[in-house]
């Protein structure tokens, strides 16, 4: 665990260690009593240490993902704060959630629980945060926007500039509305759940809309000359990798590809 601050932010990030070795993490945010996101089940120690002694007033989620909620039932048994959320995220919060066996090794199973719905905005004792529609990765992901301070809590809409590998729900066309639609508000600092950008967030954002910008008209131009999707992937993102046999293809090229292709109304060759 590591823990830092940034303008009255405190930044928890959570480490997934294996032999201790840091395999990945999960940044969770407090600012103002408030917790955006609650990491995974398997760094519940650990968030309980950093959130020792600070005010809990409310907590949003930004989607449904494990490493996201995972703590969500344990927050409202121990300090009475029930997680808001995306309205779409309760079929999946409320009941046990179905993960491959590579998510439960790296975030833990989260406890059900009925998350509260997010309104429009999230309102603290010195902050408003307009609740902003970044659906793409999942149907319920949202961010917070705060404009004077110009921050933007990003859920899982950055992550890293050049993404090679989609889970099979991940929708091209969704994310690249959502970056476009993160890059018209006004902020400088991009807190993203995984790979914070403290300062230029938007020039982090841009990058990685331009990146699936052009991979995604190069795929549309030999996807419409009949080349398969696997074809493909092979010749602009390379064969699959380590990645995508450690989650048994579930986080793979071909599905970058695949929502590619679907987007373009080839649903008969994404397999």
């Amino acid at each position: 665990m590591n823990v830092s601050t940034h303008e009255g932010i405190r930044l928890i990030r959570l480490d997934r260690r294996f032999l201790g070795r840091r395999l990945m993490s999960a940044v969770v945010y407090h600012v103002d009593g408030l917790l955006v996101d609650t990491g995974f089940s398997r760094a519940r120690r650990e968030l309980a240490a950093a959130l020792s002694g600070l005010e809990l007033s409310a907590c949003v989620l930004t989607h449904h993902h494990e490493d996201h909620s995972g703590n969500g039932a344990w927050l409202g048994r121990i300090a009475g704060v029930t997680p808001m959320a995306h309205p779409a995220a309760r079929s999946f919060l409320a009941g046990r959630m179905r993960l491959q066996p590579y998510r439960k090794f790296f975030w833990g199973t989260p406890e059900p629980f009925v998350p509260l719905p997010a309104g429009g905005v999230v309102e603290t004792k010195r902050h408003r945060f307009e609740v902003v529609d970044l659906s793409g990765h999942t149907n319920d992901m949202i961010g917070l926007h705060e404009k004077e301070r110009g921050w933007l809590f990003s859920g899982d809409l950055f992550v890293m500039e050049r993404p090679t590998h989609f889970m099979p729900n991940d929708e091209f066309e969704g994310i690249t509305r959502s970056l476009r639609r993160a890059l018209s508000l006004e902020f400088g600092a991009l807190l993203c759940a995984h790979s914070p950008r403290l300062d230029d967030g938007k020039r982090a954002l841009r990058a990685k809309l331009e990146f699936l910008d052009d991979l995604g008209g190069r795929a549309a131009f030999l996807l419409g000359r009949g080349r398969t999707p696997e074809a493909v992937r092979d010749e602009l993102l390379g064969g699959e990798d380590y990645i995508s046999w450690f989650t048994g293809g579930h986080f793979s090229k071909i599905n970058l590809i695949r929502s590619i292709a679907a987007n373009l109304g080839l649903e008969d060759v994404t397999g």
